[in-house]
């Protein structure tokens, strides 16, 4: 017995020699078992992305040996349908870029990041975006990126039409585009009122009109008299002044876009980020930057847009979840990803590092002040603005009197 007793003895110190041993080389070759691993589910915005997430996370995890971090990059058209899918499986990501959230939040998925966050990183927002990304007073969303809208217009065209400077009031973009109208082959103002992007055009034009998409009292009210004096203005446009591009209800945004790019549209409205898309498509193309023309007597806006990143309440690592984007936001970091994309940053350090390095850029930062934001963390958003397009769709084909189309839209929220 007392052999065997030796035996076990010997035998224990061997295996707790060669499990220490392997434990030193493993650590030597560089490796550390993670302790936690969470998923990362981006949006694609350019060929940049992939690459610039796949640097900080290596970068990450270099710094936190102890945290793993799973990366899918999907493109917009997709990550919508992949996210529902996740959420309905019960395998929600644990971090996610997306642009809307109102509906996660609704639901109760997202993990408030109130006391989760260091405050040098909630301290470093862009006010107005830090305050769009609550809901009911508590915080469920980062602003990752933004994009304001600005009036570009074509500084040749105007020149041949005898256009002095871009018009800033209604009854200027009026003129301007009847002048403009007399030239050769081009469109004078894109307007789009497809499901792409009709909601940011009634906006536009909302906003300029002094109207909104809700009351004060939270009812959604773009069927008020001032909503409907708006927006009629938008649709005779299209059906009296007749200075809009031929189709406006199948024309997209990006369609608009290449139109611009090949000197056939004088004017449109569009977001920071399209410099970036000339730069490649329209070299030499002579355009400039304007605010975004309103009624007489109502103060100049632009619309704000913001992807926003967030993380589900299911996490089981929230720490580690708060380390990530804490470094996500640190400030060579965060400056390096809104500079490869060519969008705006949110917080304020950053914005005042690419407003010296990037000119372009620059006009569109100092909108940020004036920025507003559609009410895109209401859970029936996504129900009240696609009832609204069609109602302008309606309108502007003739279909129907636009303030019947917009009665009943509203009462088809829900």
């Amino acid at each position: 017995m007392k052999l065997m007793h030796q035996n076990s003895h010997r035998i224990g110190i061997a295996l707790a020699l060669i499990m220490f041993l392997s434990l030193v080389v493993f650590q030597d070759a560089g490796f550390t078992a993670p302790k936690a691993t969470i998923k990362f589910v981006a949006a694609l915005y350019s060929e940049a992305t992939e690459p610039y997430w796949q640097g900080i996370i290596k970068e990450f995890e270099k710094q936190n040996p102890d945290i793993k971090v799973e990366l899918e990059v999907v493109n917009w058209d997709n990550i919508r349908q992949k996210v529902n899918t996740l959420i309905a499986t019960r395998q929600a990501p644990d971090i996610l870029n997306i642009d809307w959230w109102g509906h996660y939040a609704a639901d109760d998925l997202l993990l408030p990041l109130d006391d989760l966050l260091p405050a040098k990183v909630r301290d470093g927002f862009i006010k107005s975006f830090y305050d769009s990304s609550k809901m009911d007073g508590k915080l469920y969303v980062l602003p990752l990126v933004a994009s304001v809208r600005g009036l570009f217009y074509n500084k040749d065209h105007f020149k041949k039409a005898g256009i002095a400077k871009p018009p800033a009031m209604w009854d200027e973009l009026v003129a301007a585009g009847q002048k403009l109208a007399k030239l050769p082959n081009v469109s004078p103002f894109g307007l789009e009122m497809t499901e792409f992007e009709g909601q940011c055009f009634l906006t536009y034009f909302l906003w300029g009109g002094g109207a909104d998409w809700k009351d004060a009292k939270g009812n959604w009210a773009y069927n008020s008299p001032k909503a409907v004096e708006a927006l009629q203005f938008m649709v005779d446009l299209v059906r009296k002044y007749k200075i809009t591009n031929p189709e406006p209800t199948v024309t997209s945004r990006d369609d608009l876009q290449k139109v611009f790019a090949a000197g056939r549209l004088s004017m449109m409205i569009t977001a920071s980020f399209f410099p970036t898309l000339l730069k490649d498509q329209a070299p030499n193309l002579n355009y400039g930057i304007a605010p975004i023309p309103v009624k007489a007597g109502n103060p100049p806006v632009t619309l704000g847009v913001a992807d926003n990143i967030m993380a589900f309440k299911q996490t089981k690592h929230p720490e580690a979840v708060a380390k990530f984007l804490t470094f996500i936001y640190e400030p060579d970091n965060y400056y390096k990803f809104c500079h490869a994309e060519g969008m705006l940053p949110c917080t304020k350090e950053v914005a005042a590092r690419l407003s010296k390095t990037d000119p372009t850029l620059g006009q569109f930062i100092d909108m940020l002040p004036i920025a507003r934001f559609e009410p895109t963390n209401d859970p029936l958003w996504t129900n009240a603005y696609m009832a609204a397009i069609h109602a302008a769709q309606a309108a502007i084909l003739g279909q129907k009197p636009l303030k019947v189309a917009l009665d009943e839209a509203i009462k088809s929220i829900k």
